[in-house]
């Protein structure tokens, strides 16, 4: 449903309230920290369909349209000094750490000064608002099965106490992706190469404190205690928040996905991370986008286009009031 309502500066804003997500499209905590703070204090952001880059979605982001935030990072580091912004919302982090040498990832922090942040995060936050995603799994002649092992472990060891769940998925072999990925032998994972792996996972990741939980994926992992997560997950939300979120699942993710419903206010192909295995950097020229981003802009990269249609999304809240009953929605 949309519906069209003006602003007193004469756009369409959304109304209701939602889940946020940043960023599954670019790694917003690590690069953009400042910008997303003076959104939240400016209170809404213009996000373009990634499909159509002239309809252009007003997101409201004050306390009374924003239900929570789930931020997605590999080193949010930059995020620590605005965290503060934040508190007035239910947040967690979906954290990767995976241990990849800088083939993989070229422009990554040391491990170490990684798992720090972890820890700082975590110190600061609470475990309920840190997951730890270690993903994608690959294997090449430099990360073979035994590599997992050995890095996984030392990881989980190192994280424990720290978090109570670890997210797994095993990577998507995407077209942009193959000629790299040929040259350095790296390959997608069997169905027997991915349950071995998991048995020893979950032994290792029980002995820490660890749920592990898998990601969008087929393969059905149950019989070696791995559940089916969601990343935007009501429950965590309801851990953290006291509050009773909807648990509709998100219709424009993967079908394989559980997560419930969020909008994401990210833009792709401007992380600078540089991992060759990302799904959301499919070969444009970052080196033409990065110059575009402004922290006082509302857009995440450039700024208005004649061209643009300002448009209304209207999300429910995933939030149940006291006095809301659940077959109110459809």
């Amino acid at each position: 449903m949309h519906l069209l309502c003006l602003a007193s500066d004469g756009l369409p804003q959304y109304h209701g309230r939602m889940i946020i997500s940043a960023s599954r499209r670019c790694d917003i905590p690590a690069f953009y920290p400042r910008w997303l703070a003076k959104r939240f204090e400016r209170q809404f952001v213009l996000v373009r369909n990634p499909f159509n880059r002239h309809q252009v979605g007003r997101v409201g982001l004050s306390p009374s349209e924003v239900d929570a935030i789930v931020f997605w990072s590999k080193n949010p580091a930059p995020l620590l000094p605005c965290l503060g912004t934040f508190e007035p919302f239910p947040y967690y982090f979906q954290y990767t750490l995976n241990g990849y040498s800088s083939a993989y990832e070229p422009k990554l922090p040391p491990i170490d000064e990684r798992i720090a942040t972890f820890l700082k995060l975590s110190g600061r936050c609470g475990m309920d608002r840190m997951v730890w995603r270690y993903d994608p799994i690959l294997l090449s002649p430099d990360c073979t099965l035994e590599w997992h092992r050995k890095t996984f472990s030392s990881l989980c060891r190192r994280l424990s106490g720290y978090t109570d769940t670890c997210v797994i998925s095993f990577l998507d072999l995407y077209r942009h992706m193959q000629p790299v990925c040929e040259r350095l032998g790296i390959r997608t994972l069997e169905n027997a190469e991915m349950s071995e792996l998991v048995e020893f996972c979950v032994s290792i990741a029980t002995s820490c404190g660890m749920q592990i939980q898998t990601c969008a994926e087929t393969i059905d992992l149950v019989a070696l205690g791995v559940v089916k997560g969601a990343c935007i997950d009501g429950l965590r939300l309801e851990k953290i928040s006291g509050k009773t979120f909807l648990t509709r699942k998100d219709k424009y993710q993967r079908s394989g996905c559980n997560c419930i419903e969020s909008v994401d206010i990210g833009t792709y192909d401007i992380c600078s991370h540089g991992c060759i295995y990302c799904y959301a950097n499919p070969g444009r020229s970052r080196e033409g986008l990065l110059p575009m981003h402004d922290d006082d802009s509302p857009f995440l990269i450039g700024d208005p286009e004649a061209e643009d249609c300002v448009y209304e999304r209207k999300p429910h809240s995933m939030v149940v009031s006291d006095t809301q009953c659940l077959f109110d929605f459809e």
